[in-house]
């Protein structure tokens, strides 16, 4: 997993999805529920499907610009701890809070690959 520290390396990810899928997990290290969330990310990274996405995350109060640009760039709403997959520089699916689980991540990015 590669953790986005600034908006030049988020853009890079954001442009490498046109390639290959993106899935940002936004993570907040002081909220529960987000550490819930992370080990969902941690049981989705060891799945099938993982090893055709590139895996990110930001950590939202640490990385805060860097958490809020990804929110207006993706124009999607700022949430934590939340899920963006990636794909073509735009948001194909979403997921926060209790929403954020490996099977979900893992159905997200076999629809993906369904529709190509």
């Amino acid at each position: 997993m590669v953790d986005i520290t600034s908006v030049e390396q988020a853009e890079a990810l954001i442009s490498g999805s046109k390639e290959r899928p993106l899935l940002v997990f936004k993570h907040s290290t002081r909220c529960p529920v987000s550490g819930r969330a992370a080990g969902e990310v941690d049981a989705f990274s060891r799945t099938p499907e993982a090893a055709g996405v590139t895996l990110a995350r930001v950590l939202v109060v640490e990385d805060r610009p860097v958490s809020l640009w990804l929110a207006e760039r993706l124009q999607t709403p700022h949430a934590s701890p939340q899920a963006l997959l990636v794909a073509e520089g735009k948001v194909a699916w979403t997921a926060s809070h209790f929403g954020v689980t490996a099977d979900a991540m893992a159905s997200a990015l076999r629809g993906l690959a369904g529709k190509g």
